[in-house]
């Protein structure tokens, strides 16, 4: 469940030409790593948000244990569709692409062999989890309504991905994968910046103290209204629950 930086895929494409070439192993390469990228960007649809791809921008990933697994399938079946592919006759760039992208199947099936997503929450926020959902809205333009509106799916999206990330708690707690208590004390510390009395002062409101002059104070007003219904109903209590969880 960590999102992973797409600065792998970006560098495998610098590395390439901007055409695939004859050779059958090239091209066969090239279609494996964009299929692969587009499936990842709608596994963790934070992973678009941040290449700045709004298609995916009311969304956020599936934490349930099934999705967990059916991405590590997946995954595998990349590997080997990619272990499948002939290394003879391509050139250094080509290697080093292959191998680039290699690594981060293995590493992402290495993940899931060791269980890490019964883990889905630190203090650091190695894992990506919930406890800074929010922090995505800083890599997002609010351009137009539209942009603000799909914050507020996300926001109100929000109780399902604690709910999952309680699911894959319970999980670790059943085999015995759980993080040390001291960390677990500093995620409950951090979390007390999203168990907010006033929406406002919420993380997930951010977007909303700032807009374009395209939109007009009618609309400004109206999508404030919304933000603050959705952060008093849906994200606050799901963070609470989540931290009374932890106790």
């Amino acid at each position: 469940m960590k999102i992973l930086s797409p600065a792998i895929f970006i560098t495998s494409y610098l590395l390439t030409s901007t055409t695939y070439g004859a050779d059958d192993s090239v091209t066969r390469l090239h279609a494996l790593y964009d299929v692969t990228r587009e499936r990842h960007l709608r596994e963790d649809p934070r992973r678009a948000s941040e290449d700045g791809d709004k298609r995916y921008n009311a969304l956020w990933p599936d934490w349930t244990l099934a999705s967990i697994q059916a991405i590590a399938k997946a995954d595998a079946a990349a590997l080997d569709a990619l272990d499948k592919i002939s290394v003879t006759g391509l050139d250094e760039i080509e290697q080093v692409n292959r191998a680039i992208f290699r690594r981060m199947l293995q590493n992402e099936l290495d993940r899931f062999r060791f269980a890490e997503h019964e883990r889905p929450l630190d203090q650091l926020n190695y894992s990506g989890g919930a406890l800074t959902l929010n922090e995505i809205a800083g890599v997002i333009s609010f351009d137009s309504v539209r942009d603000y509106q799909d914050w507020i799916a996300r926001i109100r999206g929000v109780d399902a991905l604690v709910e999952q990330t309680i699911a894959l708690l319970r999980e670790g707690i059943k085999h015995k994968n759980v993080q040390p208590k001291h960390i677990i004390l500093r995620v409950r510390e951090q979390l007390k910046a999203q168990v907010v009395d006033n929406p406002d002062q919420s993380p997930f409101f951010e977007p909303f103290k700032e807009f374009p002059p395209s939109i007009g104070p009618a609309e400004r007003g109206q999508l404030i209204g919304v933000a603050r219904v959705a952060i008093r109903e849906t994200t606050v209590p799901a963070f609470r629950k989540l931290d009374a969880f932890l106790a």
